[in-house]
């Protein structure tokens, strides 16, 4: 019984590999069939992915590492004017902690550094534009490998021992197309999620910056009545 069983799981990896083989030999032909125009597809296709992982992998740490009541310590701290211990505090990676940090550490209590919530960092927009170029890009692509295999279709039309080229030229424009779409789709959607996240982030971190600079405009009240 245990023989069959090992038998049947041999037979279940070995056909598993044969697809996993058999894919990869139809993603090469479409590669091939589809002209010059794959291979800039592939790439632009790669970063894309590459983009969005490392974004959603940020914005995921972000939230993990987010603590409204740490940053209400935080303002606390401030209010009495211990920094120190305000800087302690805000060590988290999401981008209020990123902005208390920045901003504390520039607080001059003699000089008044003023307000900075004005010059809030606008992380994650070049990955955004990156995605938006990406899915206005990569359809125009396609396109120029649409027009490429047309051309190499009416080409071989006066040739009428040559049809296999009028095929292999009809072929490019609709796989090149096809990948160009494909390309946009995976960037935009991605996109389109992470300017919502963006967009949240951005509103929650003006929020708190705000309450930080009240929090520092009641500190420097205090040290000035203070002297």
């Amino acid at each position: 019984m245990t023989g069959q069983s090992g038998a049947s799981q041999g037979t279940f990896t070995a056909a598993g590999g044969m697809k996993g083989v058999l894919m990869w030999d139809k993603l090469g032909t479409w590669m091939a069939d589809g002209g010059p125009v794959m291979w800039p597809l592939a790439v632009t296709s790669i970063l894309g992915l590459s983009v969005t992982i490392r974004e959603t992998g940020c914005f995921l740490l972000s939230y993990k590492s987010w603590d409204s009541k740490q940053m209400a310590r935080v303002l606390e701290a401030v209010e009495t004017g211990d920094f120190l211990t305000a800087r302690q505090l805000s060590q988290g990676v999401d981008p209020v902690s990123r902005w208390y940090r920045k901003r504390l550490s520039s607080w001059d209590m003699t000089k008044n550094s003023g307000s900075g919530s004005e010059n809030l960092p606008e992380a994650g927009l070049v990955a955004l534009s990156f995605l938006s170029t990406i899915a206005a890009l990569a359809p125009l692509m396609g396109i120029l490998g649409t027009v490429l295999g047309i051309i190499q279709s009416f080409s071989a039309l006066g040739d009428m021992a040559a049809m296999h080229e009028v095929s292999a030229g009809i072929a490019q424009a609709l796989i090149s197309t096809a990948a160009g779409l494909i390309v946009a789709v995976s960037a935009l959607l991605p996109h389109n999620l992470l300017s919502v996240l963006h967009t949240r982030w951005h509103h929650t971190t003006v929020v708190w910056a705000e309450r930080l600079e009240c929090a520092l405009g009641d500190a420097g009240r205090i040290d000035e009545t203070s002297r």
